[in-house]
């Protein structure tokens, strides 16, 4: 904003020089002269005119100097990629040239000469011949042009032009040509547009490659650097390309290759020889945010805030049944929703609530109703709330929360996506804030679809730096299409023995965690990340999800309820979260202990009334519809929504998982290694590893004991003796406080 207002100021200066280098200053005086004899001009008008002769006279003096020197100034401003955007150039060119277009077709009309008719390649011609008037003339549509392309900086000066011009186009005060020119132009602005925008960021991409090529020696480095310009390239050139329903893919070989986003062939994992997902393997390329169109596009017709005779219907039988009851009121409001809708009620004062509550099987039988659910009150409100199931359900898809602003310009450390409530409100939860979450639901009640939900709202957000993830899934079907995605620390666990000693890990994790924040004096993971300048050493969200709680609790019922039990009691200030799903939500499997510590609760359709209550502590998930209706009950608010969750297919989950892949491969934990260290290693065995680390130091400058546990996937202790033998022999420098240490050369 500031180079604007300053090439700005720079216009409306030369503008000035431009008065005075232009004028015949001797002009003035004769005008003054001529003007005193022939009227009575008072002596200030007088001496007010020769000063602004003298002024004129002295700009035009210095205006053959400053001018070139002015012009250049601003040259410099315009075109300075800073300064400078791609698209607003082309509005201001399109501008321009209306302006010489309208000026040939004036010369045209007025039967001037063929030099005249070029505009104003007919004025820079005659400048070149050295004629004054010209290059005057040539001097004004310079300035002109240069004013049109500050000016069009400010969007309401565009927004002004291309509304007269539209103007004058639709009256047929423009002329044919002008018209076709100014459609060319906005038909180049519309189809160039996209690349126009990235044409900058390739460019200095392109010079940082050569400059990287150049400075390097080492071929190893050179692939690192191209690797790392091309997902720049990815990220910058690509969107153009995604909003026609494709991708790019950047394999292991730099190279780049385009696959549409409906082909089956990107519906599967592409397979790359090169690209073999082992242990400790390095980032590939830099992390890309998830394109939305990766998600299929709704195809339901936008809800109405109109009243239909069939909701009007219900509403006079809903009202017409309660008067037959002995109970009086008016309904006051509606909300139609996706999947049912919502009658505000207002009861008399002398009514009781608790004889409203016991009509809701007699309600659904009138109005002909899959199910009614009654909210006596509606929560903040005097009213009771009829949830009244439609005839005709409308599917909630996950595009349409994904690219909306309460998603995409959302404040939440971990966001997940919820669907929508009774009105069609998007609901989107902190993880963070909960801090764990408890999902409970029977077979067809839309609970894989949900867990998958919230996983790709994760992944969409966080980056595999930001946040690690442990999948177990006993039932061993529902989170195979996450395999070997960067974000997980362990391959997914389907074994319940397995799932135990990840827990133990997890336990151990957090224990390390709380010791490093003590150190440094601060309460929480995210007070310790400010603290850390390098982001090697700043704690990643950890994200537990468990499917099939029931089968772990059958199976070691002792050891997963007092792991996840102290997990969750104290797992949040270390930024570890949990979320676990079950089929079964009975006081065996959801016991007192675990319930007590997962104050955020989901309840999709279950059984009966006691397993709406085991979860929920209240009832109504008995009478919720299928697939994806659900009761959120909110731990911080500590109130109960009903939100209708969304729609994800299994395409749309690989693509985004092929996405994931493509960037960085996974770089798993040795449980067996990172959970115990092991006592019987030999002295062999460990003048190896601190062989390897001797080598690894060689090529970086700084080392800690977290960077060792990743690298050599090692645990605490371990890495910690390690660090401990490198400061012994010199070749570190001594602690300073949570910093790295820098290796001596």
């Amino acid at each position: 904003m500031v180079q604007k207002k300053v090439a700005f100021c720079l216009l409306l200066s030369g503008v000035i020089l431009l008065i005075g280098l232009s004028t015949d200053n001797y002009m003035w005086f004769t005008w003054l002269y001529a003007t005193k004899d022939s009227i009575d001009m008072q002596w200030y008008m007088y001496f007010f005119y020769s000063v602004l002769s003298l002024v004129v006279y002295i700009f035009g003096i210095i205006g053959s100097w400053c001018l070139g020197i002015y012009f250049v100034c601003v040259s410099y401003l315009l075109f300075k990629n800073a300064f400078f955007i791609f698209v607003d150039r082309i509005i201001a060119a399109g501008f321009v040239m209306l302006l010489f277009n309208l000026l040939m077709a004036l010369h045209a009309k007025s039967g001037d000469s063929i030099i005249l008719y070029g505009g104003f390649l007919g004025y820079t011609f005659n400048a070149i011949m050295s004629d004054h008037f010209f290059i005057y003339s040539l001097i004004v549509k310079l300035l002109f042009v240069a004013t049109f392309l500050v000016l069009v900086q400010f969007s309401w000066f565009s927004k002004i032009m291309r509304f007269f011009t539209f103007s004058l186009g639709l009256i047929g005060c423009l002329p044919l040509c002008i018209r076709m020119s100014f459609l060319c132009c906005n038909v180049v602005e519309f189809c160039f547009k996209p690349i126009l925008q990235n044409c900058k960021k390739f460019i200095s991409l392109l010079l940082a490659f050569i400059k990287a090529k150049a400075a390097s020696s080492r071929k190893k480095t050179i692939v690192h650097e191209y690797n790392k310009l091309l997902s720049e390239l990815y990220r910058y050139i690509v969107p153009h390309i995604t909003n026609q329903h494709s991708q790019v893919l950047i394999d292991d070989k730099c190279s780049i290759s385009l696959v549409s986003a409906n082909s089956k062939e990107n519906e599967e994992p592409i397979a790359n020889d090169n690209a073999e997902k082992v242990v400790g393997a390095d980032v590939v390329n830099e992390y890309n945010s998830i394109p939305a169109v990766f998600f299929d596009s709704s195809t339901n017709s936008q809800l109405t805030n109109l009243l239909n005779k069939e909701v009007q219907g219900k509403a006079m039988r809903l009202e017409e049944k309660l008067k037959r009851f002995g109970i009086s009121g008016n309904i006051i409001n509606m909300h139609i929703g996706p999947l049912v809708t919502v009658f505000e009620y207002e009861p008399a004062v002398d009514t009781k609530l608790s004889k409203i509550i016991t009509l809701e099987d007699d309600l659904a039988m009138v109005l002909q109703a899959v199910s009614v659910r009654i909210l006596a009150p509606i929560p903040g409100k005097s009213v009771v709330g009829f949830e009244v199931a439609n005839t005709q359900r409308q599917q909630v898809w996950f595009k349409d929360l994904f690219v909306s602003l309460a998603y995409q310009q959302g404040t939440q450390q971990l966001p997940l996506i919820l669907g929508t409530d009774t009105i069609g409100n998007e609901i989107i939860a902190d993880l963070a804030l909960m801090p764990h979450l408890l999902i409970a639901g029977s077979t067809g009640s839309g609970k894989s679809v949900a867990l998958n939900s919230m996983l790709i709202s994760l992944l969409s957000k966080k980056s595999f730096y930001d946040m690690k993830l442990i999948l177990i899934d006993p039932k061993r079907l529902e989170f195979m299409s996450y395999a070997d995605i960067p974000h997980l620390i362990f391959p997914i666990v389907t074994h319940p023995k397995k799932a135990i000693d990840v827990l133990k890990w997890l336990v151990q994790e957090m224990d390390i965690r709380y010791q490093k924040m003590s150190a440094i004096g601060v309460r929480d993971c995210k007070e310790y990340n400010k603290k850390q300048s390098n982001k090697e050493e700043q704690f990643p969200f950890i994200v537990v999800v468990i499917d099939e709680f029931a089968d772990l609790m059958i199976t070691v019922k002792k050891d997963i309820e007092n792991l996840i039990t102290r997990i969750s009691q104290m797992a949040r200030a270390a930024g570890i979260h949990m979320i676990i799903a079950t089929q079964r939500p009975s006081v065996d499997v959801v016991t007192g202990l675990i319930k007590v510590n997962f104050t955020s609760r989901i309840a999709l359709r279950v059984a009966s009334k006691i397993d709406s209550r085991t979860i929920l502590d209240t009832n109504g998930a008995e009478r919720l519809l299928a697939k994806g209706d659900m009761l959120f009950l909110d731990g911080m608010a500590g109130q109960l929504k009903r939100i209708h969750g969304p729609c994800i297919s299994t395409a749309e989950i690989e693509r985004v998982v092929t996405h994931l892949c493509r960037q960085a491969k996974p770089m798993y934990y040795d449980i067996d290694i990172v959970l115990n260290e092991n006592p019987t290693l030999t002295e062999q065995e460990d003048n190896l590893l601190y062989q390897q680390v001797l080598a690894f130091i060689e090529q970086t400058n700084a080392i800690s004991i977290s960077l060792l546990q990743r690298k050599f996937k090692i645990g605490y202790n371990r890495s910690a003796r390690i660090i401990e033998a490198l400061e012994h022999n010199g070749l570190i420098m001594p602690a300073d406080g949570s910093k790295m240490r820098r290796v001596i050369r």
